[in-house]
């Protein structure tokens, strides 16, 4: 039977396959970024439609909860991301979880990535110091660092955290802001380099390993992949400043 028209009939931008219509068009991606599951495909990688169900059925295995609730309350309203316990978390088996934060001082700053996985090892740190200070850019250019490390390290899945929630809500495009627009652009460029990524506000009690190892590297000026080991244990601990 020839088919004269062939364009997705939701966005009318691209042919209606069957990864296009579930995973990559914008009014499903759209649905992937408001569900509870807090997972989403990423455009441009290739996955096949096949991959993704098997993901997805294997999430609970990972750790992840996945009660009747979650899979079939789909909105389209995002659903909030909050951070209920003052205790962090490790990811599921196969992710890895970069904690992101800034040190801000009079006029630089330093912007710091933590990466740890699923048995909460620490597997790199990356650092870099800024010749200015703004708070806010800051926060997304430690979000950046992170992604651009992940793909460096040719990680597949990974969850970035930081407890600006305005850059994180900017990132997921729940917001916009225009002060960030250059920093969340580059890192959406770097997301098609990933299998899944996702964008996680967490409160700063639950950040502290990120946020004293910013603080550490600003006043030790020191920026690049850092050796773990060259770095007081105590400023790793996650329920506390130092």
């Amino acid at each position: 039977m020839h088919i004269e028209e062939v364009s997705c009939p939701l966005c009318g931008e691209e042919e209606k396959t069957m990864e296009h219509l579930v995973l990559y068009c914008n009014f499903a991606s759209h649905l992937w970024r408001s569900s509870r599951w807090g997972v989403m495909p990423v455009p441009e990688s290739g996955g096949r439609m096949w991959n993704w169900v098997k993901f997805l059925w294997g999430l609970k295995d990972k750790g992840v909860d996945v009660n009747e609730s979650s899979y079939y309350n789909l909105c389209l309203f995002p659903t909030p991301v909050i951070c209920t316990t003052s205790l962090w978390s490790p990811p599921p088996e196969d992710w890895v979880k970069i904690n992101c934060d800034v040190k801000v001082g009079s006029d630089s700053m330093c912007v710091v990535a933590l990466a740890r996985d699923h048995k909460e090892s620490i597997l790199w740190i990356a650092s870099n110091i800024l010749s200015f200070s703004d708070p806010l850019i800051g926060e997304a250019v430690a979000c950046l660092l992170a992604l651009e490390s992940a793909v460096r390290g040719k990680l597949s899945f990974v969850i970035i955290e930081s407890d600006s929630e305005t850059v994180i809500n900017t990132l997921k495009g729940l917001s916009s802001n225009w002060g960030i627009t250059n920093y969340v652009t580059q890192c959406k460029k770097l997301l098609t380099l990933l299998t899944g990524c996702n964008f996680s506000f967490i409160f700063r009690s639950c950040n502290y390993a990120a946020h004293n190892v910013a603080k550490w590297a600003f006043n030790c000026n020191v920026a690049g992949m850092v050796d773990p080991s060259s770095i007081p244990s105590n400023l790793f601990y996650n329920d506390r400043e130092v």
